[in-house]
């Protein structure tokens, strides 16, 4: 899909390093990123996961399997909150 995206969009195509991105290869807002994990949810019978509450899920999936602390602290990378 990223690939037919970006022959689409060639020179406009923003090659963002998140893994949910728009069409265009651009980063959705927070807002956006809610509705993408709401829809998914829908579709299950999960309760509602906040982008914040899937990062600690990482980290924590990360440390259980005895990754490092500085691998995971690289990986998660800087998050700032906009809540």
């Amino acid at each position: 899909m990223t690939r037919n995206n970006k022959e689409t969009y060639g020179e406009k195509y923003d090659d963002s390093p998140f893994f949910i991105t728009t069409p265009k290869g651009e980063d959705f807002g927070p807002y956006a990123i809610n509705k993408v994990i709401d829809a998914v949810l829908d579709k299950t019978d999960l309760h509602h996961k906040t982008p914040h509450d899937l990062r600690h899920t990482h980290a924590i999936m990360l440390l259980e399997t005895d990754a490092d602390f500085k691998y995971v602290s690289e990986r998660l990378g800087r998050y700032y909150s906009q809540y």
